[in-house]
């Protein structure tokens, strides 16, 4: 849902790592502050890194969901 602004690369390039700032209901509905522990949740997004392209392979990345 956001961008913490501290993106990070892999030694080889080969992933870009971005963390969420802000936790969020993962579907982006509203939950109250009273279900955090239930419907909050941060990201860390890893993005494949195609350098013979210079593009983000999006087939070959995923996201973790961590806690709020």
């Amino acid at each position: 849902m956001s961008n913490h602004g501290a993106t990070m690369v892999t030694p080889d390039t080969e992933w870009v790592i971005e963390g969420g700032q802000f936790p969020a209901p993962l579907d982006g509905s509203y939950a109250s502050i009273d279900e955090y522990e239930e419907k909050w949740r941060g990201v860390l997004t890893m993005w494949k890194f195609d350098r013979s392209t210079g593009r983000i392979n999006y087939d070959e990345s995923f996201a973790v969901e961590t806690p709020p």
